[in-house]
């Protein structure tokens, strides 16, 4: 609100204040006594009528037991004498005798008014109407049990018409609505009626009494205030104008500032107050202006040397190194004193675990988030940067968890991964579809074999290529599914740096986890899918300051480096990772098995230790190729590849050799473990059909396995050697009838 708008509402507020009040008194009290008058006169209405229907009703009690009397004294004679008084002083307008004896009813005669037809009020009954019928008369018997057995009945009643609604509406200075059940109900009175009320002590009667009218004086009162605050608006707008007028060019320089003219200046009038004011105004726009100008020159250094780091983080695959020299330069740059960055963790895509981090942060260890919980997960999950202050341990409507930092102010902006490459339908075909990232995308609309999920960000179905070929095991398996893609990957790279003088065109193939103890790992894949990637954060501006909304904006920078910067790393090892399975069952390929078989040759002849080769080739799948086609067969290859891996050790190594075939090689084994291994895929694989889709079909189909089984050091010496041996077993149990084993000679 303006200087001007405030100077006027606080006069108005003066001035109307007492007279708006005193209005609404004044008011309140008319209201108040209108409305206890007309209370009170529809209570005397009310009153009233009951009064005046009690009084008729028992005058109609009694003449009705003054002629019993009478008939038991003096007989019918002296009853209708009796009968024609009290008609003819109006106290009832009729009599009806009747006579009963065991017969029936005699035929009676009335005197005064004929007895209406229709419903009649007994004013001795004290039931209410029940609405039988149109009210045509209040009523009041009397009986008289005669010596001959005989009953004479004596009916006494006034007509409930018009007229008699107008006498009481008369009384009762009222008007009065009979309600009963006639199509248009008696009424009786003529004056305006403000208000109703009802009774149904002898009649069920609406009562409408004259309500007073305040509306003239409503209008007095409201002109008067109308008035009242024409005259103070016009007072306190002047009074505003003239107050307010020196101070209007400095208002509108100061708007022009705000909008970017730093050279604007306030014209100087005059000695006083405001005069001072407009000369400070003018030296802070000159200090400002030069300011801006310093600002604008540091800011496109910056822009250059975020340039050149952007261009050096990208040229690096050392992905701890990138990771602390961005969050370094982010916290350098938002004058934070402690800051962490943070990624999806491979092992659980709804779990984010810190990768870099400095500053004291408040824990013992490595946060550790899920995604939508505390602070920082639920920001990863909203997907939208947020700065602010951290109140006992809320950040708005967000609670910290206790495996994340601990701060007073806090900036995180969270980075996602590139799109999908959108991938091709084929009509009528089944298609899978790659992105550069080796990421396959599955036909929404087709079926298969191969597991699949659904993305959390997209919705999109994604064979778990992204996984690096992880295969899916059984839910109540205990045995350790083979190394998956980026963990392979590392620990390829980390095999290579150890083993220096092992030729390069044959990596070393990993056992078991490949990380040093405690190490995370991030990412088996880069987030293509649009998801979240990780979260960049700093906590706790220097000097206890706020961070600002432009520290959102200068970290949005890094974390876009850092989104770069992570894919490229994962990309490079995504690429390696392809480079050693099989694109297809996600199991080690041809070149890491030659590689896995010279490298076991060495240490057994090295060692004396055995290691057992499988070689296993599913029976009759020609047939399953032939019949099917060969989209199914793929399925059928998955699934025994799924079956294989669920039933061997973490580290033992699974091959696809090519075609049908698959090699499984069994460190320290000799030939009876073998035997045991073999027995064990055999029934894993015979045990269960293959659950296949052809087209909108799911079919199962009953597989076997022949399987040969050789041992270095038993049965060859060499890698080719102990191939051919195996093969040797693998035809030996085809030989056998299939859907066995057998072991080298």
């Amino acid at each position: 609100m303006s200087l001007r708008s405030r100077l006027t509402t606080a006069f108005l507020v003066v001035v109307l204040g007492p007279v708006l009040v005193g209005a609404v008194f004044v008011a309140a009290v008319m209201s108040h006594l209108a409305d206890s008058r007309g209370e009170a006169l529809a209570n005397s209405a009310v009153t009233m009528v009951d009064s005046t229907l009690g009084t008729v009703c028992e005058r109609i009690q009694a003449s009705a037991a003054a002629v019993a009397l009478n008939y038991s004294s003096g007989g019918e004679r002296t009853a209708v004498e009796m009968a024609q008084l009290v008609v003819g002083r109006k106290v009832v307008d009729g009599v009806v005798f009747t006579s009963l004896d065991e017969a029936g009813t005699d035929p009676g005669k009335d005197v005064g008014a004929e007895a209406p037809e229709g419903a009649w009020v007994d004013c001795g009954e004290s039931a209410a109407y029940a609405g039988e019928g149109p009210i045509v008369a209040l009523g009041a018997q009397a009986e008289v049990q005669g010596t001959d057995g005989t009953t004479a009945v004596f009916s006494a009643f006034r007509i409930v018409d018009r007229e008699f609604l107008g006498r009481l509406a008369l009384v009762a200075d009222a008007d009065l609505v009979l309600q009963d059940n006639r199509e248009r109900p008696l009424h009786a009175g003529a004056e305006e009626v403000g208000r109703w009320d009802y009774t149904d002590s002898f009649l069920p009667l609406r009562i409408g009494t004259v309500a007073t009218d305040v509306t003239p004086m409503y209008w007095t009162l409201a002109a008067m205030v109308t008035a009242s605050t024409i005259l103070a608006m016009g007072l306190a707008t002047w009074l505003a104008r003239s107050t307010t007028r020196p101070l209007a060019e400095l208002s509108a320089a100061a708007e022009r500032v705000s909008e970017g003219d730093l050279d604007v200046r306030v014209p100087v009038h005059g000695r006083d107050e405001v005069a001072q004011l407009a000369l400070s105004f003018n030296r802070m726009t000159a200090q400002t202006q030069a300011y801006v100008q310093a600002l604008t020159s540091s800011r496109d250094q910056m822009r250059g040397q975020l340039g050149r780091l952007g261009q050096t983080l990208t040229a690096t695959l050392d992905l701890d190194r990138i990771l602390e020299v961005i969050l370094d330069t982010a916290m350098v740059t938002a004058g934070a004193e402690a800051g962490a960055i943070l990624l999806v963790d491979v092992d659980d895509a709804d779990q984010l675990r810190e990768r870099a981090g400095e500053g004291d942060l408040g824990l013992d260890q490595p946060a550790t988030i899920r995604i939508g919980e505390g602070i920082l997960g639920s920001i990863a999950a909203s997907g939208v940067p947020a700065h602010g202050r951290i109140v006992d341990g809320r950040f708005g409507e967000w609670h910290r968890v206790d495996t994340e930092p601990d701060a007073r102010t806090v900036v995180a902006v969270p980075f996602n991964g590139r799109q999908p490459v959108d991938h091709e339908r084929s009509s009528g075909r089944q298609s899978i579809d790659q992105d550069r990232t080796g990421r396959q995308f599955v036909d929404p609309d087709r079926t298969t074999a191969r597991p699949v999920d659904r993305d959390r960000t997209t919705g999109r179905h994604t064979v778990d290529a992204d996984r690096a070929g992880r295969q899916f095991a059984d839910p109540d398996r205990t045995t350790a599914r083979p190394p998956s893609g980026d963990r392979a990957a590392s620990r390829l790279i980390e095999a290579d740096r150890d083993n220096g003088d092992r030729p390069a065109e044959h990596p070393a193939v990993p056992y078991g986890d490949g990380r040093a103890p405690g190490e995370p790992e991030f990412g088996s894949a880069p987030r293509t899918d649009g998801g979240v990637l990780g979260v960049l954060v700093v906590y706790n501006r220097v000097a206890g300051e706020d961070f600002e909304p432009g520290d959102v904006d200068t970290l949005r920078t890094f974390a876009g480096q850092a989104s770069v910067a992570v894919e490229n790393v994962l990309l490079h090892r995504q690429a390696q990772r392809l480079s050693l399975t099989d694109p297809l069952t996600g199991l080690w390929n041809y070149r890491v098995m030659q590689t896995s078989l010279r490298r076991e040759a060495e240490r057994t002849r090295r060692y004396q230790r055995p290691s057992a080769l499988l070689a296993i080739d599913l029976d009759r799948f020609k047939t399953v190729n032939d019949t099917y086609g060969h989209p199914v067969g793929d399925q059928v290859l998955v699934e025994l590849a799924r079956r294989i891996t669920a039933q061997i050790r973490e580290v033992d190594l699974a091959f696809r050799h090519g075609g049908e075939e698959f090699m499984v090689l069994l460190p320290e084994t000799d030939a009876v473990g073998a035997e045991v291994v073999a027995e064990r895929l055999g029934r894993a694989v015979a045990a269960r059909p293959f659950k296949v889709h052809d087209g909108a079909d799911t079919r199962e189909l009953r597989i076997s396995v022949s399987i040969g089984i050789a041992v270095l050091g038993e049965h060859a010496d060499t890698a080719t050697a102990v191939l051919a041996a195996a093969d040797e077993a693998l035809y030996a149990a085809k030989a056998a009838g299939r859907g066995t084993w057998r072991v080298a000679v």
